[in-house]
């Protein structure tokens, strides 16, 4: 019993520790060709003095980990994959990982916000010949929901 009270305790000042040092941020403009297409630039920031390390997938990256405030408007895939692999991305203290995305918007939203599921991994967490969902299972604890500011969509 005491046991698992000092786990549960280490854990969720370990994912508040973590929830400090990592930042999402993000900008987003309409495409100028096609109005329903939304750009996005995000990145991740690590202001933490030591390095921090994320899954992502070999197809489409973070797409399928951002969610929108918005039912029904969600990243718009382009590429449809067969399969995608686990990919661990470093980020280096004081540095930031951008990546970018794009949404389809029909129902032409004046603003709109992102929450990025980053499932944080350990240096020693090995990818290779895994599958994505057991990553994810095993690291369920060390996985946070960082949301974003609200943005006006010009």
């Amino acid at each position: 019993m005491r046991l698992s009270i000092i786990m549960t305790f280490l854990v969720s000042s370990l994912l508040t520790f973590a929830q400090e040092n990592i930042e999402f941020q993000y900008t987003m403009k309409r495409d100028s060709v096609d109005s329903s297409l939304i750009r996005i630039e995000a990145k991740i920031i690590n202001r933490a003095n030591e390095k921090i390390y994320f899954l992502s997938e070999s197809c489409n990256g973070l797409d399928y980990y951002l969610k929108t405030n918005v039912s029904n408007i969600e990243p718009y895939i382009m590429i449809h994959c067969n399969a995608s692999y686990p990919r661990k991305i470093k980020i280096n203290p004081r540095s930031e990982y951008i990546f970018h995305s794009l949404i389809r918007d029909e129902k032409e939203l004046k603003e709109i916000g992102l929450t990025l599921t980053f499932v944080q991994l350990n240096s020693t967490t090995k990818v290779e010949g895994r599958s994505i969902n057991e990553i994810k299972k095993e690291y369920l604890n060390q996985t946070l929901n960082l949301k974003g500011k609200m943005v006006e969509l010009k």
